[in-house]
């Protein structure tokens, strides 16, 4: 009576922690944020940071996000024909 007590908290607690790791809205990506006329305002994601497996949403204007994105590619290949391989500041 106690083994079957003790097995179904188990079932229990590890179909509970199955169901609490989906992850389908962090993976999901990028969420765009639209005006009245159907023109992209805003790019909202989830963030992870280093060590943490809680993301953190962010949004950026369509502008912000593209000069992210351009910096840390021109960051990126400055590194790369520098042979470093680490950030300068």
């Amino acid at each position: 009576m106690k083994l079957t007590i003790i097995t179904a908290a188990t079932v229990a607690l590890l179909i509970t922690g199955c169901a609490s790791t989906d992850n389908s809205q962090s993976v999901a990506g990028n969420q765009n944020v639209v005006d009245d006329k159907g023109q992209v305002t805003h790019v909202c994601r989830t963030e992870n940071s280093t060590g943490s497996r809680i993301g953190k949403r962010t949004c950026r204007s369509v502008e912000q996000d593209s000069k992210a994105r351009a910096e840390a590619q021109e960051e990126l290949l400055r590194m790369q024909r520098s042979g470093m391989t680490g950030p300068t500041n």
